[in-house]
């Protein structure tokens, strides 16, 4: 008779909320594990440290259960924005990536963009200008911050502005309070806004959209 101590793993458990985690990725990250062998000789710092390699593991914990079962439990990064289209943030500014095909139509986030290493400061300025626009009926679309730190935004109007690299806020907020007037025009003539630039002291520069063409851009004070 074969003691259970001897007998060989026969069952994995893997549990959490799993949003992008398959059985089959736990069973390829654990492809150097010798899965043979019985519960007590799996080293759960060697499976731990081979299912994290996964980009979109947050946390991990490995149990054995009697007489032969590991228990697995993940835990997921949760996204709150796209990260340069690509990749994803979570809120504290961590970048992870999962395979295309399992983002689908719900993770309907904004888009950050900025340079390597500025995810974080994107995303303390994307929390800022979002706090100014959350009670304007507005929807930021996308944030960029430029190499020169220099700031653009698009609003889920397909509104382009340009910020610059000083004070953003008070410029988003000069956007807000002369928005109606743009209003009034496009109603008036049925023109689009192609871009809005508020990198100015004082007034902006609109580039207006009419079908296929752009006017040139006119200085409002």
């Amino acid at each position: 008779m074969q003691h259970t101590h001897y007998l060989k793993l026969s069952k994995l458990l893997i549990t959490g909320k799993l949003c992008y985690t398959t059985n089959d990725d736990i069973y390829h990250a654990m492809c150097n594990v010798h899965l043979n062998k019985s519960l007590m000789e799996q080293d759960i710092r060697v499976i731990c440290q081979q299912i994290s390699q996964l980009s979109w593991i947050k946390g991990i914990s490995v149990r054995k259960q009697w007489p032969n079962v590991l228990k697995i439990y993940i835990i997921e990064y949760e996204p709150i924005c796209y990260w340069n289209d690509v990749q994803m943030l979570d809120k504290d500014g961590v970048i992870f990536q999962v395979p295309i095909d399992r983002i689908n139509d719900k993770y309907c986030l904004p888009i950050l963009y900025g340079p390597e290493g500025s995810a974080l400061d994107v995303l303390t300025g994307y929390r800022v200008l979002y706090d100014v626009i959350k009670s304007t009926g507005f929807t930021l679309r996308s944030v960029k911050m430029n190499h020169r730190y220099s700031w653009q935004i698009i609003l889920k109007e397909n509104i382009k502005l340009e910020l610059g690299r000083k004070n953003k806020v008070e410029r988003l907020q000069r956007f807000i309070k002369a928005y109606p007037f743009f209003i009034k025009n496009i109603q008036n003539d049925g023109r689009c806004i192609n871009y809005i630039d508020l990198r100015y002291d004082y007034g902006f520069a609109v580039s207006w959209m009419t079908c296929s063409n752009y006017s040139d851009c006119e200085n409002i004070e």
